[in-house]
């Protein structure tokens, strides 16, 4: 089955805001950030309290810490904004084509070519966002596909072909992120 499939600049964007805020390396760093950085701090007020003898220096290091958790998500999300403000729109439009089949999938601009086809058992994730669909291949291959009725029986055949649960991050959008 081929399907004819528009890209707008606001689906990259989307697909930007999903990187940067909700991918799986993201929510890594993320909790690395928040609970590594709040141990390291009550670890080494911990032990210089210990080793200089002074209590004040743990009660420093657990006040410290829990200004980390509490501050640092506002930081964070700040941070993603900034980011994300920085990519710009060209209102351009790309027409894609995407051909799905039982042992494989296709995405191209022009024609079909073997780089641009990939065996559905390589499909690793596949998430679902406000106004699209991401298929993450191999983990270094990302197709996005736009939201609609027509594209999400696809990607349910996909992910059904492929053996795999949709992600759903129902309120993640570019614009709703931002404001």
């Amino acid at each position: 089955m081929t399907k004819n499939i528009l890209l707008k600049d606001n689906d990259l964007l989307d697909f930007y805001t999903f990187m940067v805020t909700s991918s799986k390396k993201a929510r890594n760093t993320k909790i690395f950030n928040t609970i590594g950085v709040f141990s390291e701090i009550m670890i080494a007020f911990f032990i210089l309290g210990f080793m200089l003898e002074k209590n004040i220096l743990i009660i420093i290091g657990f006040i410290l810490s829990f200004f980390w958790l509490f501050f640092y998500p506002f930081f964070l999300k700040n941070k993603q904004k900034k980011i994300l403000r920085s990519f710009k729109i060209n209102n351009n439009i790309k027409n894609m084509y995407i051909d799905v089949s039982d042992n494989y999938i296709a995405f191209y601009s022009d024609t079909k070519k073997d780089e641009n086809t990939f065996l559905i058992d390589h499909i690793s994730e596949i998430d679902e966002c406000k106004n699209i669909f991401i298929i993450f291949i191999s983990d270094s291959i990302h197709i996005i596909i736009p939201k609609n009725i027509e594209n999400t029986d696809i990607v349910k055949y996909i992910a059904k072909k492929a053996d795999k649960n949709i992600l759903v991050f129902e309120s993640l959008s570019y614009n709703d992120f931002l404001n």
